[in-house]
């Protein structure tokens, strides 16, 4: 998998000064492009992640999708929703994206906002996900977890399923960048949380459930039931971190990273290929 940073607007992967002003050096659509046909280039089974920032502020997005879904590329976005009009939509589909990943950080309007820092950004959201399931667009739903919102758990995976989301993403604070010092959930709520996912997808068998960065849920999952398919998955493809082995970051300025939450870049791919800067990013992960 690899995500393809677009750079411009709000998310958690970018600096203050970055929210603000964007990025001036940000790949062109030519870039991406070129390094689309590289992937293709090596194999179709990459998933290409185009987020952000906020991706569907960039007017040429869908040149990309299109691009690397004519290559045979599976082409997702992250977004925040709030841009995601029927008209977005239809076009999104239309281009060949296989789905969206939407942010919902609480169901209630005033915690949402707050979190995202935008007045009126529930309902933008909210919108979005209907307009997904209009014009039958695959979604999925991606929830943030923090000690303002761990007791909705129950309640975000009933939503998720009851709306028709494929997948429930369950991502924690990392402590980087401008989280570095910020608080997060005790381990009591940490637990608790991996406990009832593990239970719940139990309970919804025709929707994924998972925690992202949390490899370490699979001990919860041999405590609470040896047998359990989740507690086979072991090796290298399904132990540990998969940052630099199955996974990396391409930055809105081309620089190749492991992970969004890893700043050092194994090289550029204005300055190299993309798979001279993997090789080297893989020689790192070891």
């Amino acid at each position: 998998m690899c995500c393809l940073d677009s750079g411009v607007h709000y998310n958690c992967y970018l600096d203050a000064d970055t929210l603000k002003n964007g990025q001036s050096n940000e790949l062109s659509v030519s870039e991406v492009n070129a390094v689309l046909n590289e992937f293709a280039s090596r194999g179709q089974q990459t998933m290409i992640v185009l987020t952000g920032g906020e991706p569907l502020a960039r007017t040429d997005l869908e040149e990309m999708i299109s691009h690397g879904a004519q290559l045979g590329l599976s082409m997702v976005i992250g977004t925040n929703g709030t841009l995601l009009t029927s008209r977005r939509a239809t076009s999104l589909k239309a281009a060949g994206a296989l789905g969206v990943g939407i942010s919902v950080d609480s169901l209630h309007k005033e915690q949402h906002d707050k979190f995202r820092g935008l007045t009126g950004s529930w309902k933008q959201t909210f919108q979005g996900i209907q307009h997904c399931r209009e014009q039958e667009l695959s979604f999925q739903i991606h929830f943030t977890v923090t000690r303002n919102n761990y007791t909705e758990l129950d309640d975000i995976i009933k939503f998720s399923h009851d709306n028709g989301a494929r997948v429930l993403n369950l991502f924690f604070l990392i402590c980087t960048g401008r989280a570095e010092s910020a608080s997060d959930i005790s381990a009591e709520q940490y637990e608790y949380i991996l406990t009832q996912t593990i239970a719940a997808q139990a309970e919804y068998p025709d929707m994924i459930i998972r925690p992202r960065c949390a490899p370490h849920f699979k001990r919860i999952a041999q405590q609470l039931n040896p047998d359990s398919p989740i507690t086979r998955v072991s090796g290298f493809d399904g132990d540990g971190c998969i940052a630099g082995t199955h996974y990396c970051r391409v930055a809105p300025n081309g620089d190749v990273t492991a992970c969004p939450y890893i700043d050092t870049p194994s090289g550029n791919i204005r300055k190299q290929s993309f798979y001279l800067s993997g090789m080297r990013l893989l020689n790192l992960s070891h």
